[in-house]
């Protein structure tokens, strides 16, 4: 048994391994965290476990960040959820992508209603972001725009 985290769950390696290779083959690299509590591997656990998917995870976290429309930089997620771009200051207002409530990586929403399936399989509401629950489809927030 081995305590990857900052936390105190065990695992079996193997089982540790597999999850980790899962998330990055799956491309849910934006915030791998402890299966049991959701505390956040850093990459040096990823590093550790799965040193062969490491370049493709560096990858991929890349191409999770959300950049500035002005000016092209990276942006800084403050705690109330609004990107602000570091460089310029401007404020992206979100129209074009938000985060997913559960692993917090960007999605877009193209057409459609407001029920969104996130790569984590994570069902939730795109104005709310509130979690789907089957019985309230009906639900105006649910309703094709």
């Amino acid at each position: 048994m081995i305590k990857p985290g900052d936390c105190s769950h065990q695992f079996c390696k193997e089982c540790i391994i597999m999850y980790l290779q899962e998330a990055i083959k799956s491309g849910s690299v934006f915030k791998i965290t402890c299966p049991t509590c959701n505390i956040e591997y850093n990459a040096l656990i990823i590093k550790q476990y799965c040193e062969d998917l490491y370049p493709k995870y560096l990858e991929l976290k890349q191409k999770a960040i959300i950049t500035c429309s002005v000016c092209k930089e990276n942006l800084q997620t403050h705690k109330c959820g609004s990107n602000v771009c570091k460089k310029c200051g401007e404020i992206h207002n979100g129209d074009c992508s938000q985060r997913c409530p559960n692993c917090l990586i960007p999605i877009e929403k193209i057409s459609g209603c407001n029920h969104m399936v996130c790569k984590c399989k994570y069902e939730f509401c795109w104005i709310c972001k509130g979690k789907f629950n089957y019985g309230t489809y009906l639900d105006v927030h649910f309703l094709v725009q």
